[in-house]
């Protein structure tokens, strides 16, 4: 019998081996470069032999033609001699249940196992059988048995850690995810999945350290296991070490771009830190490989919110809705926004209606941006603050409020080019210098973020309950010039 070992299988049910269609062949003494064609020229010269008529069935239950494998089986019934029929007896039941043919399926495997009782393929055919058809303790029994028979065996002891983590026995499938390891590191076989899932075990009981150090286990192994990474990722944020979050994740998109909850949860982690805009880009990525990922927009919708982008909140509010018509939080905030910008939209209104009794009132333009950027509808908040410029070139509160767009939509550079007209303007301000160094900050350029800020300090600016909140700055908090200046506050 040619024994192959299978890869792990996950946690999630348990399907019977699908390498097994090959393990009862016979062996031969060379290698054919086609071993359809092999077998079914051996059918043609030898249509009465056992060995022919069993391996051409392996060849076609391999490609899925389950029902014609059948019946070259039944034909080696008919020629075999006692010592072959357990391997037919087996091939048969495995036809047989991958067509859902469970109680024919266990007769078979039955049979073999009456000829060959310590069979440890059958016993593992048997207990498959037994997990599809919710019979676990006696799937249990026969997994057992090939311990007894076999106690290296590392098929059983996957499957036994499959069912006792299905029953909640967090003890037992550990257990046996240790002995795959002892298994396999005696044999010099590196697998980073039981490392893992010995992890997920840990993570579901709560004891998150004990979680951490198995995953780091299964990275030292393989340093690109996208399932480590992530879960990783999940766990630090539960211990709020965001900045180790921010690594797994990235490390996991790395690996795998296509990863939908890798982008949505980075998104998240980012948004915690108030790094926005990123934050953003990868909600916007999840929606685009999954249209129909609710968390996505509603999530997204937050970060928009906070960026005062109420529209565009809105409109993802009520996607997150449709998508999932009892989405609580996603109705409260929506009407909470509707509520919020029809005010503002009166406000809009309003200022429309005295607008054109006073067309030439800068700061009626300026006023009408503003309340548009706080919707954020920025190209029209652009135009009205264009319009105050036409009329007051130097209007600094309506050049600020272009800066403040540009910085919110990720127009850094332009957002620099209008800071710096202010500073032309008045360059004793010290708040233009600090919104300097924010823009740098979300530029992710610490050196010239940090420049600003000290130049912003020392003309005088001391609103250190900004400095201390504001989440444009979260790129510098760990130089050690911000650290200074917030212990010397403190």
């Amino acid at each position: 019998i040619r024994y192959v070992k299978p890869k792990w299988v996950g946690i999630t049910t348990i399907c019977v081996l699908v390498s097994v269609c090959s393990l009862w062949t016979y062996q031969r003494n060379s290698v054919w470069a086609s071993e359809e064609s092999l077998w079914r020229d051996c059918i043609k010269k030898s249509p009465m032999k056992a060995r022919v008529n069993n391996n051409y069935g392996n060849v076609l239950m391999q490609r899925g033609n389950y029902k014609d494998a059948m019946e070259y089986y039944y034909k080696a019934l008919e020629t075999e001699n006692s010592r072959g029929l357990y391997m037919v007896h087996g091939n048969l039941g495995i036809a047989m249940f991958k067509q859902g043919r469970f109680d024919d399926a266990l007769k078979h495997f039955s049979k073999g196992l009456k000829l060959v009782p310590n069979d440890v393929i059958l016993h593992l055919s048997i207990g498959d059988l037994f997990v599809e058809t919710g019979r676990m303790e006696e799937a249990i029994g026969h997994y057992a048995e090939v311990l007894r028979i076999d106690d290296e065996n590392i098929n059983a002891n996957i499957k036994l850690a499959n069912v006792f983590e299905k029953r909640e026995d967090y003890e037992r499938t550990i257990f046996h995810c240790s002995e795959i390891i002892r298994i396999n590191s005696t044999n010099g076989i590196k697998d980073a999945k039981p490392y893992i899932k010995i992890g997920e075990i840990y993570s579901l009981q709560g004891e998150y350290p004990k979680a951490i150090e198995q995953y780091y286990n299964a990275l030292n192994i393989d340093s690109g296991s996208l399932e480590a990474h992530f879960n990783l990722g999940n766990l630090f944020f539960k211990e709020g070490n965001i900045n180790k979050v921010v690594f797994h994740l990235q490390e996991a998109i790395r690996i795998d771009e296509s990863n939908v909850k890798s982008h949505h949860n980075l998104g998240v982690a980012l948004a915690t830190i108030g790094r926005l805009d990123e934050a953003i880009k990868e909600f916007m990525e999840s929606i685009e490989l999954e249209p129909e990922y609710e968390d996505a927009y509603y999530h997204l919708a937050i970060v928009l919110i906070k960026q005062g982008r109420l529209t565009e909140a809105i409109d993802n509010l009520q996607e997150t809705i449709r998508i999932n018509s009892d989405h609580i939080d996603a109705q409260q905030n929506l009407k909470i926004i509707m509520d919020q910008k029809c005010k503002i939209d009166n406000c809009i209104n309003n200022a429309f209606d005295t607008l054109r009794h006073d067309q030439n009132n800068p700061f009626l333009y300026k006023r009408i941006g503003d309340l548009f950027s706080s919707i954020g509808e920025f190209d029209k908040a652009t135009d009205y603050y264009t319009k105050a410029l036409s009329i007051r070139s130097d209007y600094q509160e309506a050049i600020h409020g272009l800066a403040a767009v540009h910085s919110i939509i990720g127009n850094y550079e332009e957002a620099l080019l209008y800071l710096d007209q202010i500073k032309e303007i008045n360059p004793s301000n010290p708040e233009v210098y600090y919104n300097i160094a924010c823009v740098y900050a979300k530029k992710n350029d610490d050196d010239e973020a940090v420049r600003w800020l000290k130049m912003a300090v020392e003309k005088g600016f001391d609103n250190f309950d900004l400095l201390d909140k504001d989440n444009d700055l979260e790129e510098i908090r760990n130089t050690s010039y911000y650290k200074e200046l917030i212990n010397k506050r403190r």
